[in-house]
């Protein structure tokens, strides 16, 4: 058997991590797009239900409580995401 060269890189745990070019929490804007573009999916989903099942009455409280929801867990992110520290510090929330 024929030896193999020595590796001449350095292991990858030795080599220091590139920083991270997007390390900010999302902006207000960031949120509210996000939730339009949810909420637009949502309604397109409702609206085609109805189209199949025309009869159902639980399928308008279904999908509420489908937006209301995704609404109130933007709103923890955005609190959490302005009460803790930065990222990677180790702090948690204040």
């Amino acid at each position: 058997m024929a030896e193999q060269p020595p590796e001449t890189s350095p292991p990858p745990d030795a080599l220091p991590a590139p920083p991270l070019e997007d390390d900010q929490p999302f902006s207000v804007a960031d949120y509210l797009v996000v939730n339009a573009l949810f909420i637009g999916f949502v309604l397109v989903l409702y609206v085609a239900m109805l189209s199949l099942f025309p009869d159902t009455g639980g399928l308008t409280f279904f999908f509420a409580v489908i937006i209301f929801g995704f609404i109130g867990v933007s709103v923890y992110d955005y609190l959490f995401d302005r009460l803790s520290g930065p990222p990677g510090d180790g702090s948690g929330p204040k």
